[in-house]
């Protein structure tokens, strides 16, 4: 077998003793997963218990059947994003509809898995129930939170540390 097939295709490519750092440097492996973006509300000094408790959901998930391989957030301090939202504001429900002010928190999810795969479906709609009860836990519950699901192409190359072959890469 062609020795990048065989590592490509491998589960334990690191005991099929072709040479990683050569295959990177001729023809580069692609690392294809689906990132999840979560937009958080954390509008409420609430909102912030809620956000815990959602991380913490999420470190659970790295023993899931489709493991989360890491996470980002934007800063929970001074949230990255205004958002706005049409419709009636919680404290005032029977007042005129209106454009509702949501400080936001970006929330990154990596699942080594691809997006065709049809397990995506399932682990997002686990993943966005879990947020709606975690908001409603707290008292704080939600109408709607946006959940959505990227494929992603990450480049594997070889570390600067790591030596490449330069015969190899020509």
């Amino acid at each position: 077998m062609c020795p990048l097939k065989q590592y490509l295709t491998s589960r334990t490519p690191h005991r099929t003793g072709c040479d990683r750092t050569k295959l990177v440097a001729t023809v580069g492996l692609n690392d294809h997963r689906t990132r999840v973006i979560c937009h958080l509300p954390l509008t409420k000094p609430v909102h912030a218990f809620a956000f815990d408790d959602i991380i913490k959901y999420i470190r659970r998930q790295r023993a899931a059947s489709v493991p989360i391989t890491g996470y980002t957030h934007t800063s929970l301090r001074t949230p990255s994003f205004d958002g706005y939202w049409w419709g009636r504001p919680d404290d005032d429900p029977e007042g005129k509809e209106r454009w509702v002010y949501d400080a936001i928190v970006l929330l990154i999810i990596d699942y080594e898995i691809q997006l065709g795969d049809p397990r995506v479906s399932n682990v997002v709609q686990r993943l966005k129930n879990s947020i709606f009860r975690c908001y409603k836990n707290r008292n704080c519950p939600q109408k709607e939170i946006w959940v959505m699901a990227h494929s992603i192409s990450r480049q594997d190359s070889p570390s600067p540390l790591e030596e490449v072959d330069e015969d190899a890469t020509r």
